[in-house]
């Protein structure tokens, strides 16, 4: 299946959904609190807009805030309200947003309000990226797949706050809450966005979140997800011996198993360039060594098996944790030899350069 594709989604009347817009911009123009910004393109299951809150402190300075409101497709939005209260404390996942004396507290319609965003979304990072025939750093892909994993042991061990912390795995059963719609693409909906601030797990770079959760589900043992795949074609597994680094412990689950293929999917476009592309190719792609002869071979290994056809040949959460905690995802720019110093592929100052041109200055 094409990685672009999205899941099915609530279809809701389209005059109905002119009407409840219009109607839920009027609740907030009516509050001088707030101001009505631009409606948001590409949002799967909804509709959606942003809000910006005038924030008076004690001596009547006004700061200003920005939030999304998003509605519309009454299932969808009930399911995703549901799961970012579940996962309101991960620093990995967008945030609900929450206003004292709520206008919307007579809209009779599904809605939920979240934190904005401000630098876009991974697919126009990597958009951007592509345009300017930019080799991304391992140091990078690293940093981005560190955020991607953790919003993943989110996901499974929801953290248990507040405040909102760093998503850990926990000694209990977890979770097994699958996104199902994690990807990027340009005329569909984009599922990671970047955060504002510099987190202190990777120096360089903004906080990556997962956002609409809209097609998420707790998977049972018997439920197929929207990804599920054939195991009819285990040549990839074999070829790479992937049964060699499968985990002698660790708990997963149906949820675990279709996150971490979706992360495998999102790492396999952001080394290869490829926004559109299917995950037999991208298997094929990073099976052939004279590909991406930069690319750091532990980095490779881990998506790849990210990437098997067999369940059990992916990663456990707490393989990954033990890896995080090891510096793994950390690497530095002495990692790397000559391509660390200064001047190379994978120096502080390229990284700098990366996250300031093509993240941080983003056109949204």
């Amino acid at each position: 299946m094409p990685v672009y594709e999205s899941s099915p989604i609530d279809i809701f009347d389209v005059e109905k959904s002119i009407n409840a817009e219009n109607e839920i911009k009027d609740f907030f123009t009516n509050d001088p609190r707030f101001v009505v910004g631009t409606t948001l393109q590409g949002i799967d299951s909804g509709l959606a807009f942003v809000v910006k809150e005038k924030i008076a402190d004690n001596n009547g300075h006004i700061t200003e805030k920005k939030f999304v409101v998003k509605f519309g497709g009454d299932d969808s939005i009930r399911d995703e309200e549901y799961m970012l209260q579940t996962l309101d404390w991960a620093s990995h996942v967008v945030n609900r947003y929450r206003i004292g004396n709520n206008p919307l507290q007579a809209f009779d319609q599904p809605y939920v309000m979240m934190e904005f965003l401000e630098n876009g979304t991974l697919g126009e990072f990597l958009r951007r990226t592509m345009d300017a025939k930019v080799v991304l750093p391992n140091r990078v892909l690293w940093s981005i797949f560190l955020c991607l994993v953790r919003a993943c042991i989110g996901m499974a061990y929801p953290p248990k706050g507040p405040p909102a912390q760093l998503e850990v795995t926990r000694d209990e059963e977890p979770a097994a809450i699958a996104h199902q719609d994690m990807h990027f693409g340009n005329e569909k909906p984009q599922t990671v966005s970047i955060g504002g601030s510099i987190f202190f797990e990777h120096q360089y770079m903004p906080v990556l979140k997962l956002i609409d959760f809209g097609e998420a589900q707790i998977l049972g043992p018997r439920m197929k997800s929207f990804f599920d795949e054939d195991f009819d074609d285990m040549d990839y597994d074999h070829q790479l011996n992937l049964e060699r680094h499968r985990p002698q412990s660790g708990r997963r689950n149906r949820g675990i198993d279709s996150n971490l293929l979706d992360v495998g999917v999102l790492m396999g476009g952001l080394i290869c360039s490829k926004q559109y592309i299917y995950e037999t190719n991208l298997r094929r792609l990073l099976m052939d060594p004279k590909l991406y002869p930069n690319l750091d071979p532990d980095l490779r290994l881990l998506v790849q098996r990210c990437l098997a056809i067999d369940p059990l040949n992916r990663p456990r959460l707490e393989e990954l944790m033990t890896l995080i905690n090891a510096g793994a995802f950390t690497k530095s720019a002495a990692d790397y030899g000559e391509a660390g110093q200064p001047g190379g592929r994978e120096s502080d100052e390229r990284l700098r350069d990366i996250v300031s041109t093509y993240m941080l200055s983003a056109d949204v």
